[in-house]
């Protein structure tokens, strides 16, 4: 799997895994591996007051969120992502792009607390990879 900087992303189809990387955060495509440290911040219910495509608070709902997201992101058809924060190494949330098209973003969640730390920089950095 390839590290890319966002500059050097060129749009490929099918989508290409790749591990995107700023200076505070990391974008790698989301794995099995990441159930563990993700499955303690998506127990927080705010996070999903607001969110209508997912509510995956609990560690089997998460599971199969991920299961279905390898598998898509295996196909090529979307890529989903954990974010990774390069302080702690730790997997804080998760960033997706659906139906990739050029006027469709997608959908993000992150531990709170997590989005606005000193600086502030962090959640601006995954937005802009």
């Amino acid at each position: 799997m390839a590290t890319q900087s966002p500059t050097d992303c060129h749009f490929q189809w099918p989508l290409q895994r790749v591990v995107l990387e700023g200076y505070s955060v990391r974008l790698t495509p989301i794995h099995y591996s990441h159930l563990d440290q993700l499955s303690v911040w998506s127990a927080e219910e705010d996070i999903w007051r607001y969110m209508t495509f997912a509510h995956l608070a609990s560690k089997d709902e998460l599971q199969a969120w991920i299961g279905t997201a390898v598998d898509v992101n295996e196909r090529g058809t979307e890529m989903n992502f954990a974010i990774i924060d390069e302080a702690s190494q730790s997997a804080v949330g998760t960033t997706s792009f659906y139906r990739v098209m050029p006027n469709i973003r997608g959908s993000n969640w992150e531990r709170p607390g997590w989005e606005q730390p000193i600086g502030g920089h962090t959640s601006t950095q995954r937005q802009s990879i």
